[in-house]
């Protein structure tokens, strides 16, 4: 294990890991004093980076080992460190059960220089227990943000009876003419939902430029 000092994490959601270039100036970030790092192996991280876990269990004690800079002074954080795997470094935080509530990654310099370390250390025994695969991770966070808007927009349509504005969504997208409602307002949710591509964003950007969504 080693300390890492003076880096910017960005701990947003437990569920999933945002690219650093995917942080936006609202996200309330931790500046950390200090923080423990430990190197594992690439399935591990990978593991840990992209699926659900619970019950990690570190073979060195972390509590309280994280602290950061506040404008109150120092705080600490209870559960938190840094893993390697000497290609890329992520943060993590825990509960107190052990499950993983967020994770960030790092700005690409200070990722070089915590790399540029990480050969010397030796690998940390680490347990856990991964119950799910994120497979939104596929989405970066703007086009999460889309289906998001989408859903609610086409799901509003349904509820309020628009039923041109469905229909007009759906012949932007589909070649076919289509006219019962209930197949048109079920093949956009799901379409959406599981095979998300350029054409959505392109209808997004429709409902932006003529100003017509929620």
């Amino acid at each position: 294990m080693l300390y890492i000092s003076d880096i910017l994490l960005n701990f947003i959601d437990g569920d999933r890991i945002y690219e650093f270039f995917e942080w936006k100036k609202e996200d309330l970030y931790e500046h950390i004093k200090r923080i423990p790092l430990f190197r594992v192996n690439r399935k591990v991280l990978e593991d840990i980076a992209f699926s659900k876990i619970k019950n990690i269990e570190l073979e060195i004690d972390i509590s309280n080992k994280t602290e950061v800079y506040k404008a109150t002074g120092i705080k600490t954080i209870p559960y938190a460190f840094l893993l390697t795997d000497t290609n890329r470094v992520i943060g993590v935080e825990l509960n107190e059960n052990g499950d993983v509530i967020y994770k960030s990654t790092l700005l690409l310099d200070e990722e070089e220089e915590i790399l540029e370390l990480s050969n010397e250390l030796k690998e940390a025994n680490i347990k856990y227990q991964k119950y799910d695969t994120n497979l939104s991770m596929i989405n970066t966070r703007e086009e999460e943000f889309i289906i998001k808007v989408l859903l609610q927009d086409i799901k509003s349509a349904y509820l309020q009876k628009d039923y041109y504005k469905l229909k007009y969504l759906y012949s932007e997208i589909y070649d076919d003419k289509e006219k019962n409602i209930e197949i048109i307002y079920d093949r956009l949710i799901n379409d959406i939902k599981n095979n998300f591509s350029n054409k959505h964003k392109e209808l997004f950007n429709i409902l932006i430029k003529s100003g017509d969504y929620l």
